[in-house]
């Protein structure tokens, strides 16, 4: 499992996420219990788990998957690009 550690080697979220990204813009993608969402460097929850798949973000959208549908959503989780299975 992946955790988070700061410079000094404090831990700042615990190991706890199958997979976990680089963080941009201060989050990254994260995966846990199969689903991906992400989360701030204290492993605080941003975005809930509820893609199948998703991509880190660039430049304030990432793209994400939803029962093989995909779409792009912001920095807040809102639909830029709803999947056609609207993802909420």
């Amino acid at each position: 499992l992946w955790g988070v550690l700061a410079p000094t080697g404090a831990v700042l979220a615990a190991p706890q996420f199958q997979e976990l990204g680089p963080f941009t813009g201060g989050m990254a993608r994260a995966r846990k219990e199969g689903k991906v969402g992400y989360v701030d460097s204290t492993g605080r929850v941003l975005i809930p788990f509820q893609f199948d798949r998703a991509e880190d973000f660039v430049d304030g959208y990432a793209v994400v998957e939803l029962g093989g549908a995909l779409g792009v959503i912001d920095r807040f989780g809102q639909n830029v690009i709803p999947t056609a299975l609207g993802v909420s």
